[in-house]
């Protein structure tokens, strides 16, 4: 068998045999197949040929380069020595003939078709494999190697993939549904695709379909599917499996009023829930729990349970404030709905409060109460001088319906409660509500308005102070019971007129006490009353003194009473005395 590389020729035996043993050559061959070389080649000045691969001598006639990923090159670096004493010429390139071409190419040829003695010439054979498994190609050289003038070699290597595609990933996971689920199926490895099959079957490059756009599981439906991804150059990946059952959902509930979320109402309205899915059922709340049911589909905890399409009753929310409503509906042949949950305010129904006097004063807030509840009325804010709240009416001229802070049931309407006024209960001598005493029951309360008279405390009392309007008839004549504020009020016109200040029916009418501005001089008559039911009883604090009255005798004089004896008698309108006092008195 001829070797790719051989030692020198040696003609003769003997030292130079021995020498020729020592010679540098990449390949060194047995003895005795060297002694056959040698007898057969007879010119020792001629070029050898030999192909080595990393500086070794290639051995035989096969040139293995091992495994290459698909499509990605490996190169290995050779080289064409010549062993012999003079040049090598090759007549051309190192050549390739390929049983199965682009696997195999030379990339990087020599520099000249000439190898000087004892050198060597490098050049790069690259293996790309196209496909799997073992490729062969022949590598030739031609050369003036008298003994090889032809070198051929068997090169071999194998194409292995690049790399094992990834299995494929289903998106969403293989599960239990209510609703449609559009399948998507894609693997890691970028560039693969992926091969699918739904009745079942493993898939194949010849059995399934190439995915390409989500797969749609409709609803009432279970599917199983199973995939593979494949890339040019790479292994198959394994089979993934996903299987998916898509139960639905009853539809959601809706409301009526669509409105309702965020609306202030009065009283809960009716509400009406429904669901598009035929034969179906509503479960509610209105505590702002989430509804429930049992696998028989009865209600559980505080859930209240109605046909579709059924109505919530207007006022079912009870209180005020925030509430929410929430509802599911549901069918034995369908998974629950979603929860529809509405949040809305009820306010109550308004009570306002008419202080049904023009007299009397202050404000009060309206007050609301919810439907169907009751709650105590707010206390009473209003206040008319000298007379008694006793209670709430319905209509302006009604009676007292409610008391004071009297709890009061609300229906389905706003309503106006009207104060009610009395004189109260006062007795003669008692303290009224300015602070001073009473000294007159009135009799004719009724059609006088008024049912008390009430005389100041003794610390409001003037002395010294003259009537006025001294040589002017002012008018001022009324001498009974009721006409001591009309007196009053025609004197402070007159005083006034004449520039007079000071005077004791203007010390009256300006008097201030205890929040209390409606005082007047008494008439004769009234004055009177203040003496036979105070002065004579020992209360009230008056002096052994003339008081004056607000009735004119004439344009000179007024008429005084005495409360040290109860004469009246006229006096001069311009008289200063301490004697001459003035004590003022309010009705209510």
């Amino acid at each position: 068998m001829k070797k790719p590389c051989r030692s020198p020729s040696i003609p003769l035996l003997g030292a130079s045999f021995f020498l020729a043993l020592f010679l540098p050559c990449a390949c060194f061959n047995p003895i005795g197949p060297m002694l056959q070389e040698i007898a057969a080649q007879p010119d020792v000045n001629a070029p050898q040929i030999c192909i080595t691969r990393d500086a070794l001598a290639v051995t035989g006639d096969a040139l293995e380069v091992g495994e290459a990923n698909l499509g990605t090159p490996k190169d290995i670096v050779l080289a064409v020595a010549n062993t012999g004493k003079t040049d090598l010429i090759l007549s051309e390139l190192p050549s390739l003939t390929e049983t199965e071409p682009a696997s195999f190419s030379i990339v990087s040829a020599l520099a000249a078709l000439s190898v000087p003695a004892g050198s060597s010439a490098e050049f790069t054979l690259r293996f790309t494999p196209t496909a799997m498994g073992r490729k062969t190609a022949e590598l030739k050289v031609l050369s003036n190697d008298p003994t090889r003038a032809r070198l051929a070699l068997t090169v071999g290597g194998s194409g292995i993939p690049v790399g094992t595609v990834a299995a494929p990933d289903f998106s969403p996971p293989s599960g239990t549904y209510t609703a449609e689920q559009g399948v998507t199926i894609c693997s890691a490895t970028p560039g693969a695709a992926v091969i699918y099959t739904t009745d079942g079957s493993d898939p194949s490059t010849a059995n399934g379909s190439v995915f390409t756009a989500a797969l749609e599981v409709p609803l009432r439906t279970s599917v199983t599917i199973k995939a593979f991804a494949v890339k040019a150059d790479w292994a198959d990946s394994t089979v993934s499996t996903a299987a998916y059952t898509v139960t639905g959902a009853v539809a959601d509930p809706t409301c009526t009023p669509s409105g309702l979320s965020g609306g202030v109402y009065s009283m809960s309205p009716a509400i009406t829930l429904s669901s598009a899915t035929a034969d179906s059922w509503i479960f509610y709340t209105t505590d702002g729990n989430d509804p429930s049911h049992d696998e028989a589909g009865s209600a559980l905890g505080t859930s209240v349970k109605m046909a579709s399409g059924g109505t919530v009753a207007a006022g079912s929310f009870t209180g005020l404030g925030a509430k929410t409503l929430k509802a599911l509906a549901w069918s034995p042949a369908y998974t629950d709905s979603g929860i529809l949950s509405v949040s809305f305010t009820v306010n109550g129904f308004a009570v306002t409060f008419d202080k049904n006097d023009a007299d009397a004063a202050g404000t009060m807030s309206t007050q609301r109460i919810a439907y169907g509840s009751a709650a105590a009325l707010s206390p009473c804010g209003f206040s008319k001088s000298g007379w008694v709240f006793t209670g709430w009416a319905t209509t302006a001229d009604g009676t007292v319906t409610y008391e004071d802070q009297a709890s009061y049931a609300m229906g389905c309407a706003d309503a106006v409660l009207y104060a009610k006024w009395d004189w109260g209960s006062y007795g003669l001598r008692s303290t009224g509500p300015a602070g001073g005493l009473i000294c007159y029951v009135n009799p004719n309360a009724a059609a006088d308005g008024w049912k008390y008279l009430e005389a100041s405390p003794a610390s409001t009392e003037s002395a010294s102070v003259q009537w006025g309007a001294y040589g002017t008839g002012v008018g001022a004549s009324g001498t009974g019971i009721n006409t001591g504020q009309s007196n009053t009020t025609v004197i402070v016109s007159a005083l006034i007129g004449l520039g007079e200040s000071g005077r004791a029916a203007q010390l009256c009418d300006a008097l201030t006490c205890n929040g209390f501005t409606d005082w007047f001089l008494p008439s004769q008559e009234e004055l009177n009353q203040a003496y036979v039911n105070l002065r004579t009883q020992g209360v009230g604090g008056f002096a052994s003194a003339w008081y004056w009255t607000s009735t004119e005798f004439d344009g000179g004089a007024a008429w005084l009473q005495s409360f040290a004896d109860g004469n009246q008698n006229d006096g001069s309108k311009n008289t200063v005395s301490a004697d001459y006092r003035v004590r003022a008195v309010r009705s209510f």
